[in-house]
């Protein structure tokens, strides 16, 4: 069974392997990289451990919003609207094996906004739909520029969530920094 370590340890391989022309770009470029590098990853898992059964790694994958009724069939929260983050690693159609959800940005000038809105999308999708690894993964940004977003939360009272997995890679050629938000509070 796939499981939120094991595609953590696929996430790290890829994004090692995005190389320097990637970085600097829009999201959309970096993105379809980084989706290819997963997809390698995954490979090389099904040649070790045979084929991936009934998990599928899909990107910008709407979430929609399920009526109670379906929420409590399938013990879940419904969502408060639509969702569609960056990555998903799970299974369509049942709330079965959510592994990971992932929002990334590539923007070195990552606003506010931008991560409090993407910190409670992945808090929504851990919390209603039960995730087991959700993650924020920013490039051309450091930790710096994170903790600074999370400093005015607390000044502002935003809640963050501290499961929230950050990963950041400032430059290609600089080591992936990794933090749970919590660890920022």
């Amino acid at each position: 069974m796939i499981t939120p370590k094991i595609f953590l340890e696929w996430l790290r391989y890829a994004i090692g392997r995005v190389g320097p022309g990637y970085f600097g770009f829009v999201e959309r470029v970096y993105c379809y990289e980084l989706y290819h590098f997963l997809r390698v990853a995954m490979y090389g898992y099904e040649r070790l451990h045979g084929p991936i059964q009934n998990v599928y790694l899909h990107s910008e994958f709407v979430k929609v919003v399920i009526t109670d009724e379906e929420a409590r069939r399938y013990g879940v929260f419904p969502l408060g609207n639509r969702r569609s983050p960056d990555f998903m690693l799970h299974e369509p159609n049942t709330t079965d094996h959510q592994i990971a959800a992932m929002e990334v940005k590539a923007t070195p000038d990552l606003s506010y906004a931008e991560f409090v809105d993407d910190i409670e999308k992945l808090s929504e999708l851990r919390r209603s739909y039960r995730y087991g690894l959700v993650i924020f993964h920013c490039i051309n940004s450091d930790l710096g520029r994170i903790q600074q977003h999370v400093t005015r939360a607390q000044q502002e009272g935003t809640a963050l969530d501290p499961d929230v997995l950050i990963i950041a890679k400032p430059e290609s050629y600089l080591p992936i920094q990794e933090v749970y938000l919590g660890e920022l509070l």
